[in-house]
């Protein structure tokens, strides 16, 4: 364990430069309440924070003992008017003997950072690293949505509980507004770096997680619900 914990040491660290979310360019979210008018770079942030997670990734000493192996905590600000937040995004990389999947990445986010699972068969190192990188840029990019729907909209409640507890099931869970915006976020940044249409990136997520519906009629809500966002935001 403690070589573990001093190789882990050995990981990147790096703190980001500030994002000033009044000057910077990108996906636009407003509030009606004590903040003026912003705007995050999404994407700038989204594409900083993917690259120091994939380099730390690859120095890894692969193949890895099946097990959870923690990279340096990556720290980055955003700033809303004078006042700067200081977040974190931790990742646990969790190397699997045999697994469904090839990998699986998956994300959650709260009031103080983001937090990135990333599951994976431990021979597959390093033929997934291409594969990998959308989806992980797409995690990221979904929870960074969360971030900013807590401290730009002033969304307090969307993180207690998480939103995947408080919901009766996975398509409830995936129909809450807020999952709906970020999920649809997600879709947009992988069909970008996979260069292929929303429609088809929307069709690969239900084909990853379609043992999750009971009904084909729960793919038709969530179908609908995620087109009539992309298509409000413009992005089909």
């Amino acid at each position: 364990m403690d070589k573990i914990k001093e190789y882990i040491k050995s990981q990147i660290k790096k703190r980001y430069p500030l994002y000033n979310v009044a000057d910077e360019l990108g996906t636009s979210m407003y509030t009606s309440d004590i903040r003026e008018t912003v705007a995050i770079n999404y994407d700038g942030l989204t594409r900083e924070l993917t690259k120091q997670v994939m380099r730390a990734f690859r120095e890894l000493e692969h193949p890895l003992e099946a097990g959870t192996y923690e990279l340096d905590t990556i720290e980055f600000d955003i700033v809303l008017d004078d006042e700067t937040i200081p977040l974190d995004l931790e990742v646990d990389v969790r190397p699997q003997e045999s697994s469904f999947d090839v990998f699986e990445i998956i994300g959650e986010a709260d009031d103080e950072g983001i937090y990135i699972y990333i599951d994976y068969l431990k021979d597959e190192v390093p033929n997934i690293y291409n594969e990998m990188l959308p989806y992980l840029k797409g995690v990221i990019r979904h929870e960074l949505e969360h971030i900013g729907q807590y401290y730009v909209r002033g969304e307090e409640d969307i993180f207690e509980p998480s939103p995947i507890n408080k919901k009766e099931s996975f398509v409830d869970y995936l129909l809450d507004p807020t999952e709906v915006e970020a999920h649809v976020k997600e879709l947009n940044s992988i069909r970008k770096s996979q260069k292929v249409s929303f429609e088809q990136a929307l069709e690969d997520y239900f084909d990853r997680y379609i043992d999750n519906f009971s009904k084909k009629s729960d793919v038709e809500k969530v179908r609908k619900a995620f087109l009539e966002k992309a298509s409000e935001l413009q992005l089909v």
